[in-house]
């Protein structure tokens, strides 16, 4: 019964009949271009050009429907579509391109970058890149990474992270127990397109509680093919042993989608540059996630499903004093295989499953988008083989809905979301009771709204927006009932005048208590300490300010991005001199009366004339914080240290002799972290450091087979970044992984 209705839909859903929408891409010389990528972003939809420049697309598009043109070597365009359009279009030439930070004319799911400090990546281009998603994240300016180990990894934006940087997959916000700096991000990079990244307290839309930012990560969109496409990948990195697997395939067939994708890896200890192995630094990942999606004539749904299963090893783990600790007991001389792939203790056993249905009503010129989500993530931490320490199981389920609207040179985004998370410790039955508990159990009601406004008439834009949020936490067990209310607003304008343009924001933001903030009273296993929260706590409320000026010629680009922000009632953790049971420093949870971050990102761009396939990329960040503590202003915790980041790449794009080599770029990437010495009155300063990375990527060496080769540390520097968790063990840190080699490899069929 169920199988025969199924199928009835998919026929009634196939057999729809749609108008048929045909265009041609040209360079401004009349010449077609082929391989043309074309987006239709309110349907997730992906098209390329053929050998003529052609496209069709059998679809009802409603007016105001948005289509993105873009390909490597070409000036992205976005186009507004209404009925019967000319879709012919053309492109230009663009040798400069600095798309991750608004050079170049592109979509994007959290708003306008003329109006919003949005930044973006798109990971499909380094589909075949040794590292990993968030590294290659973290190459954006003013973003870096706190890492356990190469297993356990996670974004800081201009100083802030954690809670204070939110995390969404599709439009679902993910809540991966993010409180802790032991916990990653909740998904892997299986199917991901593209990641959109907001600094600072700068979201309405998506984002109550972001004062440091949002990083909204998107999958690939569905493919429109005449036949099935798949592929199969597989990479290589002789660090940490690391073997990655992934398995992808995509159909349509008229107005329907299906995507499937799958994904092993295991790694065993990472080398450091003496020659040693971290111990307990392996990972077991796997993952999966499928979607399907069918087009009407006024709407569109989209179901997603993605299970996502980390064993982690917790390495650095001690009992006592962690400046005790010397490099030699947390190392080991050898690496024995395959028995160093098995799990050791401490561990995290990790269970993600994440549900999403999304719909989008066409209604003359204003959409209507809603999304239902669920999340359930469950974290088991063993520090003995018999139990586990403790077992806590977060479940967010959310409906969100917004209305896009435009009116001649103004347009609205009208929305709400309403979520509800709850924490519940020792649920998972495949465990004996757990002998810790962190923190209780609790429940928390979360309902946001918000109103944008924007206005733009030939090179001159502004905006408004309005956001309400209301919290409640409960918490039974410590008869604890607290709402927390909070009103925000964003202020932006920007100026356009021909290679140059300038924007301007002022935005605010809030964040509640978390309940570990509140309620902690255990160890903490992962992180070497026994946590205490504080019932007091209130909220905090940022500002921030942030200008952007970006001027572009044909050979060179700048981006010149200074900011502050200012955070009223800052919630952080400080150790005592005290120790439970002589074993793990005791850290109470306190609130700072402000803080502030201030800094300035330039980015440079230059394209020497003579050697048009030569690009060179300079990004410079420099970071400022001060915390008013109770015994003085310093800096805040994992500030990361100021960076000048450097790229050589030499492309394929117009150039024969690599092409008869079959290469498709190759570049050299190089690092320099300044000293930092801008700390917190808990930690150490690090020292400054080089690093060098190399890559060379290979396109079609077969019918349809992409690779790449990398040499990573090519110095073999031994350094401890600021922001790694592995630096307050021992006199010095544990280094990062030493010079490694890495080998990808990608067949499409």
């Amino acid at each position: 019964m169920k199988k025969n209705l199924l199928f009835t839909l998919l026929i009634l859903f196939s057999s729809i009949s749609f108008a048929q929408i045909q265009g041609n891409i040209t360079d401004k010389d009349g010449k077609s271009i082929k391989e043309v990528n074309i987006y239709f972003p309110d349907q997730k939809l992906l098209l390329i050009s053929d050998i003529s420049g052609n496209f069709s697309i059998e679809s009802d598009l409603p007016d105001g429907s948005l289509i993105n043109f873009y390909k490597l070597g070409y000036a992205s365009k976005i186009h507004t579509y209404k009925s019967g359009d000319d879709l012919n279009i053309s492109l230009e030439k663009l040798h400069v391109e600095l798309d991750e930070i608004g050079i170049s004319d592109t979509y994007n799911e959290l708003g306008s970058n003329k109006f919003t400090n949005i930044e973006k990546k798109k990971i499909d281009k380094d589909y075949h890149s040794t590292f990993s998603v968030l590294e290659k994240v973290s190459e954006l300016n003013g973003v870096d990474l706190i890492s356990s180990g190469k297993g356990i990894q996670k974004l800081v934006v201009r100083g802030l992270s954690g809670m204070r940087v939110v995390t969404f997959l599709n439009g679902a916000k993910i809540n991966n127990q993010q409180w802790a700096d032991d916990h990653g991000i909740g998904f892997s990079d299986l199917g991901i397109y593209e990641v959109e990244l907001i600094k600072g307290a700068s979201a309405l839309k998506f984002g109550g509680e972001s004062i440091g930012g949002i990083v909204f990560f998107k999958d690939d969109p569905f493919f429109k093919s005449d036949a099935p496409k798949t592929f199969i990948s597989t990479k290589f990195d002789n660090s940490n042993f690391l073997s990655s697997n992934k398995l992808g395939f995509s159909w349509s067939k008229d107005n329907f989608y299906l995507t499937f994708n799958a994904q092993t890896n295991f790694a065993s200890d990472y080398r450091l540059p003496d020659g040693s192995y971290l111990f307990n630094s392996r990972y077991l990942n796997n993952a999966l996630k499928t979607s399907i999606s069918t087009k009407l004539k006024k709407s569109q749904h989209i179901l997603r499903f993605q299970y996502n299963n980390n064993t982690n090893g917790i390495p650095g783990h001690i009992h006592g004093d962690p400046l005790s600790v010397s490099l030699y007991e947390l190392t080991g001389s050898s690496i024995q295989l395959p028995d160093d792939y098995k799990e050791t203790r401490p561990t995290q056993h990790i269970n993600d499953y994440l549900y999403i249905y999304e719909s989008n009503y066409f209604i003359g010129s204003n959409t209507l988008s809603l999304t239902i989500n669920h999340f359930k993530n469950n974290l088991v931490e063993l520090d003995k083989w018999t139990r586990p320490a403790f077992d806590l199981t977060s479940r967010d389920s959310e409906l969100r809905a917004n209305l896009k609207s435009s009116f001649k040179d103004y347009n609205f985004n009208f929305g709400f979301s309403y979520l509800i998370n709850s924490n519940t410790n020792g649920e998972n039955g495949n465990y004996l009771p757990a002998t810790d508990r962190l923190m209780p159990d609790a429940i928390a009601n979360n309902f946001g709204t918000y109103l944008i406004s924007e206005y733009e008439k030939d090179n001159l834009g502004f905006n408004v927006g309005l956001r309400f949020d209301n919290k409640n936490l409960t918490v039974d067990e410590e008869s604890y009932d607290e709402v927390f209310n909070s009103f925000n607003y964003s202020l932006g304008s920007y100026y356009e005048l021909n290679d140059q343009i300038l924007r301007l924001s002022f935005t605010t933001s809030f964040r509640a208590p978390h309940i570990s903030e509140i309620f902690s009273d255990g160890v903490h296993h992962g992180t070497n300490r026994y946590e205490i929260g504080d019932p007091s706590v209130e909220i905090e409320k940022a500002k921030q300010i942030d200008l952007k000026y970006r001027w572009n010629s044909e050979h060179f680009a700048i981006v010149l991005n200074p900011y502050y922000q200012f955070v009223e009632d800052f919630i952080s953790i400080t150790p005592t001199d005290s120790l439970q049971n002589n074993t793990y420093r005791i850290y109470n949870y306190v609130q700072y009366e402000e803080v502030t971050m201030s800094g300035i990102e330039l980015n440079l761009h230059y394209h020497p004339h003579i050697l048009h396939n030569l690009h060179i990329e300079q990004s410079y960040n420099f970071i400022s914080t001060n915390a008013k503590t109770p015994i003085g202003d310093y800096g805040i915790a994992m500030t990361p240290s100021d960076k000048i980041k450097t790229k050589f790449i030499l492309s394929s794009f117009e150039n024969d002799m690599l092409s008869k080599l079959k290469i498709e770029d190759i570049m050299l990437k190089h690092t320099f972290s300044f000293k930092q010495d801008n700390i917190s009155f808990i930690e150490r300063s690090t020292e400054s450091y080089n690093v060098i990375d190399f890559e060379i990527r290979f396109k079609s060496l077969l019918n349809g087979l992409n690779s790449a080769i990398a040499i990573n540390n090519v110095l073999n520097e031994e350094y401890t970044p600021h922001t790694s968790r592995m630096r307050g063990l021992g006199p010095n840190g544990v280094p990062n992984p030493g010079r490694s080699f890495a080998i990808s490899m990608k067949y499409n069929f």
